[in-house]
């Protein structure tokens, strides 16, 4: 897009799925304009801490690039836990100086991805920026959409039901897949990252023709840098159906896993 090429960082499961900054090579950060994070990851569930985005915030100011944090899975984690770090809790976005971006959206956070209601907190010379963008590029949220969202934002209720609500569906999940006890809840978000020790487009497909059930396989979620494919071997299970079938699936999974 308008002439930039993308770097991509890895995040292996030797590193706990931690993308490994280390490796960028020094003439990438020279170059770099924005550093896209998601945090809790999509699909590894893997939860940047402050120390992390210190480190980053650190890198912008000497290399001169935005960091563009993608937070929408941020309110998906264990009740019982504190919640992730955010951008947010580590710098002050309303200095002038600020290299922080951070994205929110009510998909996730409240079950409402239909609505494609979110924002976006920067300092002021970059919400400008992204004003004059969305005037050519955006639409304008109809008013029963920013009322609906009003209401989201404000309550806090039905997020903490969400929450709980996770909690059992991963509970039955962990549980079906009894023939993998190595799987535990990521730390945020509502997939299950599965490695399948195998080709996962195989795996994948297998699973749909005997079982009807539906993973994503993870080649597709990830390009190759430095000759390795980070999603290729995995699958992404998403966590967000009735437990009944969260139940079914995950036991077919467990199943034709355990056939291998």
């Amino acid at each position: 897009m308008a002439g930039a090429s993308a770097y991509y960082v890895n995040s292996l499961e030797e590193n706990n799925f931690k993308p490994n900054f280390d490796e960028v090579p020094e003439d990438i950060w020279k170059n770099c304009q924005l550093l896209i994070l998601c945090s809790p990851s999509n699909p590894t569930g893997y939860c940047l801490e402050r120390e992390d985005y210190i480190d980053l915030l650190n890198k912008a100011d000497k290399y001169d690039f935005l960091v563009c944090s993608d937070e929408c899975y941020t309110d998906i984690y264990e009740s019982s836990k504190t919640p992730p770090t955010g951008l947010l809790e580590c710098c002050d976005v309303s200095q002038p100086d600020s290299k922080a971006v951070v994205f929110h959206s009510l998909s996730k956070r409240s079950n409402l991805a239909g609505l494609r209601s979110g924002f976006i907190s920067a300092n002021e010379s970059v919400i400008k920026d992204l004003l004059l963008y969305r005037t050519y590029h955006g639409v304008t949220l109809s008013l029963p959409t920013q009322m609906a969202s009003k209401w989201a934002w404000e309550d806090t209720v039905h997020v903490e039901k969400n929450q709980k609500d996770y909690d059992k569906k991963y509970e039955v999940a962990i549980s079906a897949l009894k023939d993998l006890p190595e799987i535990t809840r990521p730390n945020g978000g509502f997939y299950i990252w599965l490695n399948v020790h195998g080709d996962d487009q195989i795996f994948a497909r297998q699973l749909y023709e005997k079982n009807n059930v539906i993973v994503l396989p993870g080649s597709y979620l990830a390009f190759q840098e430095n000759n390795i494919n980070p999603g290729k071997g995995y699958v992404r299970i998403a966590i967000v159906h009735e437990t009944k079938i969260i139940e079914e699936a995950l036991t077919a999974i467990n199943d034709n896993f355990s056939a291998l």
